[in-house]
């Protein structure tokens, strides 16, 4: 079996209470990697309601398969940013992340290149205790879907403070009991680097509308990325093959209304005039064309767009924030 001891792999993971701002700061630094065109994986394993370790792995296959439909194959070989969203709020959550990441990628790259990493790089971004200003920044989520209301959690979840080298000791110690018959000489570094819960209350303007712009976007039913929201696509022609040569033409769909960038309004102010609404729109909402292929059809897509600072801007020009 070849090894490779040279290739090391970066996870970036956060330490906090529901509503830290967690999933703001992770999606903000994958933005920032795929603006500077550095390769880069979100894996949002928050919403998946189950133990961690298989949390992940559905979350990281999902990752795994928009990329691979929308982008490429994700790069074994490389040593890229991988941001894992996932809840985090003591020691034994973090060990188990971790665990999990380690297991899962060491099995899969075996998998795929018969080579194994040997280096394994975490960055938690830890945020502070403060159970009052989480529960203001979870309000809005709560206003839209209820059932997506993390107050209680909020209140009631333990939350400890981490340590990087019992972090990684603890990590080691388990790698060396459940997988020493398929890697030996497993290093895992940890490095804690703080942060601080979003207060609204000292928020500008902007940071307030723009949070519940954010809040608001990830529940509307669109596509985040690159802080640009995409709605649902449709088709607009292409053709169809089959295995025996034969070609066809495909008709188009009916253009889709932007509902997603329509739920985000609604979320927050319900009670806004018809023309500011309308004029919201026109301002931000644009059709992006791609197209979709793979081995028995190719077929040109459109979708309505908007750039998620750009709505802010636009929001702040009807509604008062407070």
């Amino acid at each position: 079996m070849n090894k490779n001891q040279n290739t090391s792999h970066k996870f970036i993971l956060a330490h906090g209470l529901p509503g830290s701002g967690k999933t703001t700061l992770l999606t903000r630094l994958y933005n920032e990697d795929i603006k500077n065109e550095a390769e880069a994986l979100l894996v949002n394993a928050d919403d998946y309601r189950t133990a961690v370790d298989k949390a992940f792995r559905n979350a990281w296959y999902d990752a795994y398969n928009i990329k691979s439909k929308r982008d490429k194959l994700f790069n074994w070989e490389g040593s890229y940013n991988t941001y894992v969203d996932i809840l985090c709020t003591n020691t034994d959550t973090i060990v188990n992340a971790i665990y999990a990441i380690v297991e899962t990628f060491i099995e899969r790259r075996l998998f795929i290149t018969d080579k194994t990493w040997k280096n394994f790089e975490f960055v938690i971004y830890d945020f502070n205790e403060d159970r009052d200003n989480c529960i203001r920044n979870d309000e809005l989520r709560g206003q839209i879907d209820p059932k997506r209301s993390a107050a209680i959690t909020i209140r009631r979840a333990s939350y400890e403070k981490i340590d990087a080298d019992t972090i990684a000791e603890r990590v080691i110690d388990r790698i060396d009991q459940k997988l020493h018959d398929t890697i030996q000489d497993c290093t895992v570094s940890v490095k804690i680097v703080p942060a601080k819960v979003f207060s609204y209350d000292d928020a500008t303007d902007f940071e307030k509308m723009k949070s519940k712009v954010l809040t608001a976007a990830y529940l509307s039913g669109g596509q985040i990325k690159n802080e640009q929201l995409y709605g649902e696509g449709w088709c607009t022609g292409g053709s169809e093959w089959s295995y025996t040569g034969s070609e066809w033409n495909v008709g188009s769909d009916t253009q889709n209304d932007f509902e997603e960038l329509d739920n985000i309004i609604e979320a927050i102010e319900p009670s806004l005039p018809f023309f500011a609404y309308k004029k919201i729109v026109k301002e931000v909402a644009t059709i992006h064309e791609y197209t979709d292929s793979d081995y028995y059809h190719c077929y040109n897509m459109s979708c309505w767009t908007c750039d998620l600072n750009k709505l802010t801007e636009e929001m702040l020009k009807y509604v008062k924030v407070c």
